[in-house]
């Protein structure tokens, strides 16, 4: 080890790379040896000879710091000072115990572990397709059209959470000690190992339990609320009736059959239907005046296109069509 290297080390100016190549080299017998020799032969200098070393302008800031502890022996102005003996004895015994200290400090250094990144994952199925995932805990989800979920670098610590935005069918993979928990807006389902469909549209959030069992609780304030849910029962939020949650029994297919490429619907508004038409197709639909878009219709169509849906419903309403690319327009 050179001498310099050491000098820039006990004087603060040495860089990053230099610290630690001194602090390799006294965690070594061989270093620690060579360090007392270096200490011993510049010691061994006479007194006129040290003050002009770089050694002795540390012990001279070693000297000041002694000065500053006792006021009463301050040096005198503008001299050098007289390194006797038992002063440089006793220096040298400061500044290896400096030395000890802040290699100490280095040695015993942790860096503070800094919690890791939060990277956030999103899929997004468009309008008119559909998306079936596996989540890194193999949960199974289908994704309707135009729904987004998410989830955080972070799932499955303690707790599997996914947000949702849309509408997704989940078949969760059991895991009593990680519960799994779907947030749709203010509404937050929790559940163990089971199946449920969920729907958050516009703050209206529906959830339609098909197996196992599932906690869902209402986070809108002034309606704080939680339910348990049994198979066939649905736990709704509207924001239309002041966001308090209700729950009542579902038909299993006007709530799944989505996620089959079926589309049914059972009783429900043309308007509905059409908006419904809309997103699986990915299309936009037009009602001419004389079209009655509350007029209540039921029906199940199994993977048709959107030509042979349109016909089906014609059929039953008396309406006409036109179809221009994704422009359809409906008319008396």
């Amino acid at each position: 080890m050179e001498k310099e290297l050491l000098y820039k080390y006990l004087a603060g100016t040495a860089s990053q790379s230099e610290k630690a190549a001194v602090i390799d080299w006294l965690e070594t017998d061989e270093g620690r040896a060579q360090l007392e020799s270096l200490m011993q032969e510049e010691w061994g200098q006479e007194p006129e000879n040290i003050e002009g070393t770089e050694l002795g302008r540390l012990l001279t800031g070693v000297h000041q710091r002694i000065g500053e502890a006792t006021p009463q022996k301050k040096l005198p102005k503008g001299k050098g000072y007289n390194w006797g003996k038992g002063l440089r004895i006793a220096a040298s015994v400061m500044l290896v115990s400096l030395l000890s200290v802040l290699l100490y400090k280095q040695l015993n250094y942790s860096a503070p572990i800094l919690p890791p990144e939060i990277t956030t994952y999103t899929k997004h199925a468009k309008v008119g397709e559909k998306l079936r995932l596996r989540l890194p805990d193999k949960t199974f989800v289908i994704l309707n059209a135009n729904s987004t979920i998410s989830y955080t670098s972070g799932f499955g610590r303690g707790t599997r959470e996914v947000e949702l935005e849309g509408e997704a069918f989940f078949e969760i993979t059991p895991d009593k000690a990680r519960p799994f928990m779907v947030r749709a807006g203010d509404v937050v389902v929790t559940a163990l190992g089971t199946a449920f469909n969920t729907e958050n549209r516009e703050g209206n959030v529906s959830v339609a339990l098909t197996e196992g069992k599932v906690s869902v609780e209402n986070e809108v304030e002034g309606n704080e609320d939680s339910v348990i849910l049994l198979p066939g029962q649905m736990a709704s939020v509207d924001n239309s009736v002041r966001g308090e949650l209700a729950v009542a029994a579902f038909d299993l297919e006007d709530v799944t059959a989505w996620k089959e490429g079926r589309i049914h619907f059972k009783s429900k508004p043309l308007g509905e239907v059409l908006d419904d038409l809309q997103e699986w197709y990915g299309v936009d639909i037009t009602s001419e005046r004389g079209v009655n878009a509350a007029r209540k219709v039921s029906g199940t169509f199994n993977n048709e296109n959107l030509e042979n849906v349109l016909k089906g419903l014609t059929f039953s309403l008396g309406f006409e069509y036109e179809i221009n690319n994704e422009q359809v327009i409906l008319r008396k």
